[in-house]
């Protein structure tokens, strides 16, 4: 085992307690001329021990870039309330923080270089709480999954164009809300599991050119459009037709990874005719019921 290096020894003392940490939070200005990297570790370690508190943010707002407190059930709007005043932060992960609402994430609007944020099952954030994060410009990754955000909420995304991520898994997106985000040709990564989108909302799917992750987990498409960048699919538990309907290139779609746990098929290997099985390098079947296995011997 490594040694440990100096950087890891001081912050390994700095965080030692709470009376060390009071001890070098009296130093601010040293403090506020941490490079980024130090910061971020310096913070991680004290939010991991349960050393950081709200007023103790201030001291790293010019330098750090990225803060995760995903499950930390003390933040709320007072935690929120410093964040907002970060002006180097990058990322942001509130994933599983109880406390943390549509009211208290008011002080996030107009974060300008803010681009990524995690939400997820943060079951206080609605559709009122859509309304302050949409004027945060600058986002690129954007997690709501198991929110209480509605259809009407997610039509509101569409104005966030800069976004490649976006996660509204377990959200109730009607063909509707799917239709509204058609102008974001950037997605690349895109979750609609347990969604209400049927097969005529999936041919809005070809409209993001560049989406190269696709999960329609628990949904009732049973097809979708050919999609030229497509590289994994996920389909667990879906009564799948053709996984790809209309044309697809010659040889098939290069999917690389294929999740269809728990998918029920009329015909297998038609379901899986418009992919190119030899670049499939993950292809996870369990739970599903077939007819027949033949199509495994093109893999």
């Amino acid at each position: 085992m490594a040694a440990p290096t100096l950087v890891e020894k001081c912050i390994e003392a700095a965080t030692a307690s709470a009376e060390a940490v009071e001890r070098w939070r009296r130093l601010r200005r040293t403090l506020e001329r941490l490079p980024s990297h130090l910061a971020d570790q310096l913070l991680a370690r004290l939010i991991s021990r349960k050393l950081a508190f709200p007023s103790l943010l201030e001291v790293f707002q010019y330098s750090v870039e990225v803060i995760d407190l995903s499950g930390q059930n003390m933040v709320d709007g007072e935690w929120l309330a410093y964040l907002g005043a970060f002006r180097c932060l990058h990322s942001l992960k509130l994933a599983d923080c109880r406390g943390v609402s549509s009211s208290s994430i008011w002080p996030l609007a107009g974060m300008d270089g803010l681009k990524e944020l995690d939400l997820s099952r943060c079951q206080k954030f609605t559709d009122v709480g859509v309304k302050h994060i949409i004027t945060i410009e600058s986002l690129e990754k954007l997690y709501l999954c198991r929110t209480g955000v509605t259809a009407s909420g997610v039509m509101l995304l569409s104005s966030l164009s800069n976004l490649s991520v976006l996660d509204l898994g377990g959200i109730f997106v009607t063909d509707e809300a799917l239709s509204s985000l058609q102008i974001l040709k950037k997605l690349e990564h895109l979750d609609l599991w347990g969604s209400k989108i049927s097969d005529a909302g999936a041919t809005i799917l070809k409209a993001f050119p560049r989406l190269g992750y696709l999960s329609l987990l628990w949904t009732s498409v049973t097809t979708i459009p050919f999609l030229p960048l497509i590289k994994t699919l996920n389909m667990s538990n879906c009564t799948i037709n053709s996984i790809f309907n209309g044309p697809c290139p010659s040889g098939g779609v290069p999917l690389s990874k294929l999740i269809l746990s728990g998918s029920k098929f009329e015909n297998a290997e038609k379901a899986l005719s418009g992919i190119d099985l030899k670049f499939v390098t993950s292809l996870d079947l369990s739970g599903s019921l077939f007819n027949n296995l033949d199509f495994l011997e093109k893999m």
